[in-house]
């Protein structure tokens, strides 16, 4: 199957209200939101998604309790 890398006819505007005039704009579009076209979601993407999903949650979690264990010390009763 053969790609091509010319520009289109017509520039298409994307969900965040850029124009992409070729299939790279599309692509780098997709990689930098981390969503990917409907045949493109193989189980090792699944997966990358999972991960970064788990990690997100991981780095809020540890947020909220160094925030509460600061509160915990400063109105610590003497």
């Amino acid at each position: 199957m053969t790609s091509f890398n010319r520009q289109w006819r017509e520039d298409i505007i994307l969900p965040d209200g850029s124009k992409a005039s070729c299939k790279q704009d599309v692509d780098r579009f997709l990689k930098e939101t981390g969503l990917a076209i409907a045949g493109d979601y193989s189980d090792d993407f699944r997966q990358k998604v999972r991960l970064n999903q788990k990690r997100t949650e991981r780095k809020l979690l540890w947020a909220e309790f160094i925030h509460n264990y600061k509160r915990s010390i400063w109105y610590a009763k003497k």
